[in-house]
């Protein structure tokens, strides 16, 4: 097979270093794709324009099978759809679908009508409104604030007061950031311990491809603001089965079969943001599950360590998708490898830059990972916002950071604690001027 994967950050890296290793890829084509991926085998980046045009003319010449949507973008823009018109195999959902994470509002008023478990929450229409809203409700244990259009990661602000809640809808009334545009929601603030599952959907049909906890916060103890994600670890293993069937039961499957009723069917990455309550008034311990959000595509970093656990057929899996052929799909099986993933994230200074501020680029990474280690089945390194430049005299070209998140590390470990001493221990040896990661990352091992 050949692959087209859509996209430039540590996702589609991690995508296309996941397809290079399975023997019916020939050859994965990342468009724009990054520099830092040609370092893969069977794996090139290619900067082109990234329009139907383009895109249809590289997949005609280079005989490609199908294409995988990694970013988000494509497929709120309509792009998925115009492929998929011109019979371009393509893997993602329609913008139609798509609106179940490009617009907070359209996805939880879905929730609504569905009755799957949401927390509680209201649309804000003018300064004055949202003020006399959130008085109503000061007795809510704390306030989400959240813009309903994409903001690329950084549109969620947690707060614990009505007083903060108030200072950041001043602030962002002032300041408006993107997606605000679609509105603003803010949400009753749940407890409970949080995390992600991915599941590969074709029509009503699924097939779990793991679960992973991400640290959005930017700083140590989960404080700051949030970010595109600054580190990631797999298994949950604090989920059980049984809630894992209750989430198919009550969250799912209900998606599944009213996306299809409304006739926008999902094919595709559907990913559930959710939060997990222990009752404590309930004798047995019963959980309760609440859905945050959705979204429609891998996650970035839970990709990074998800695909690294993901023993099966993959490839296979992405080509039924595709094809739209659910009896290869049904068929197919999906395992974990019995070992631990953990990512962090390395970011530039400035980053998230969320209220204006500037993040520094163009710093030179110094890679001090040998050889030999990078041949390792247990230690990747996927990047993110790089590009490269000529070296000085000799020296080869070299790669200098080009956005926020830069790189990020993915160690496995047959435990999540070696894992983690694993990632931590060899993140120095790759480094660049300015740099910042969290050194907490899968710390709380009860969690």
């Amino acid at each position: 097979m050949r692959v087209i994967i859509l996209g430039s950050g540590g996702r589609e890296h991690a995508l296309a270093h996941r397809l290079s290793n399975e023997a019916v890829v020939e050859w994965v084509y990342v468009i724009p794709g990054n520099p830092g991926m040609d370092k893969t085998q069977k794996v090139s980046s290619h900067m082109i324009e990234l329009d139907f045009f383009n895109i249809s003319k590289f997949y005609d010449e280079f005989h490609v099978d199908f294409i995988i949507a990694g970013s988000e973008a494509f497929i709120f823009s309509g792009l998925v759809d115009k492929l998929r018109q011109a019979d371009i195999k393509v893997v993602g959902p329609t913008q139609a679908a798509g609106k179940l994470e490009s617009s907070k509002i359209f996805g939880k008023k879905f929730m609504e009508r569905k009755r799957i478990p949401t927390a509680e929450y209201f649309i804000v229409d003018n300064f004055a409104n949202a003020l006399k809203e959130l008085e109503a409700r000061k007795l809510w244990p704390g306030f989400v604030l959240k813009s309903s259009g994409p903001a690329l990661g950084k549109g969620v602000f947690v707060t614990s007061t009505i007083e903060e809640a108030k200072k950041i809808l001043d602030e962002l009334l002032k300041k408006p950031i993107s997606g605000m545009e679609d509105g603003l929601l803010i949400e009753k603030k749940k407890s409970g311990r949080e995390c992600s599952l991915f599941y590969a959907c074709l029509n009503e049909s699924y097939h779990f491809l793991g679960g992973a906890c991400d640290y959005k916060r930017f700083g140590d103890g989960d404080v700051g603001p949030n970010t595109g994600g600054m580190g990631a670890y797999s298994p949950v293993t604090w989920l059980s089965e049984k809630i894992k069937k209750r989430i198919e039961l009550e969250v799912l499957r209900p998606t599944l079969k009213e996306m299809k009723e409304e006739r926008t069917p999902f094919q595709g990455i559907l990913f559930l943001g959710l939060m997990i309550e222990e009752n404590a008034n309930e004798s047995n311990g019963a959980e309760n599950i609440t859905l945050l959000e959705y979204n429609v595509r891998l996650g970035d970093p839970e990709a990074q360590v998800i695909l690294s656990l993901l023993k099966g057929k993959v490839a296979e899996l992405f080509c039924a998708m595709a094809n739209f052929d659910e009896e290869t799909f049904t068929k197919l099986t999906l395992e974990q490898f019995p070992y631990h993933a953990v990512h962090v994230v390395k970011v530039a200074k400035g980053y998230p830059g969320i209220f204006g501020e500037t993040v520094e680029n163009n710093q030179i990474i110094i890679d001090g990972i040998s050889a030999e280690e990078k041949k390792r089945d247990d230690i990747f390194c996927f990047f993110s916002g790089v590009r490269e430049v000529l070296g000085d005299g000799l020296e080869k070209n070299v790669l200098v950071t080009n956005g926020g998140r830069v790189l990020g590390l993915t160690a496995l470990g047959p435990n999540r604690t070696l894992a983690r001493n694993q990632v931590y221990e060899k993140l120095p040896q790759i480094h660049f001027a300015g740099e910042y990661y969290r050194s907490d990352i899968a710390l709380d091992l009860n969690s």
